[in-house]
């Protein structure tokens, strides 16, 4: 029981994704430091404090380097509430929930590329494919009635990164899954 309470925190704190090993010698510097076989964790930060940040366990050295997206990207700021990082071939998509933008990096060097920007609070992310992605948002939320008008799925471009259109769908919606293609 002692170790199940230190276990659950890092699970709502944490969310890793399992990146792929390009090979065991690929730990030549900033060109690829990140594709080495290991894990990238998403911390959320704290709401409203601008301190999300992205940390590297390196399953070879077992270790952990925190703030690995600001170490390449300084004095660029991550933003507030990592929410969900999805990889997608050689694309990292970073959704920054309370600053309203999906930050673009490099999978294998955490080199922040660009952003999607025009969305007001995003969610999840998911790829169709090289082209298409589509962000669910949360939208519209009244104090007075304790309700979220219905939130929209953000249809993206991924070579322009620019939201071309968005499908109202249901209150709150979260996770994606393409189904059929």
């Amino acid at each position: 029981a002692g170790s199940r309470s230190y276990f659950l925190p890092a699970v709502f704190v944490f969310v890793a994704v399992v990146l792929n090993s390009c090979s065991g010698d690929n730990n030549n510097g900033p060109a690829g430091e990140y594709a080495r076989n290991g894990v990238l964790i998403s911390n959320e930060g704290a709401f409203t404090k601008s301190n999300a940040s992205v940390s590297f366990y390196s399953h070879d050295s077992k270790t952990v380097e925190n703030e690995s997206f600001k170490k390449v990207n300084a004095p660029l700021v991550l933003g507030d509430v990592l929410q969900h990082m999805v990889e997608q071939g050689e694309r990292l998509d970073l959704v920054m929930n309370n600053s309203g933008k999906v930050v673009v990096t490099n999978a294998q060097t955490l080199k922040a590329e660009g952003e999607i920007a025009g969305l007001e609070a995003p969610r999840y992310f998911t790829a169709l494919n090289d082209d298409k992605a589509y962000v669910t948002e949360w939208l519209g939320y009244d104090p007075a009635t304790y309700a979220y008008s219905n939130g929209p799925v953000a249809v993206v471009d991924l070579k322009t990164n620019t939201v071309t259109k968005t499908i109202t769908v249901g209150v709150q919606p979260e996770q994606l899954v393409i189904g059929g293609g």
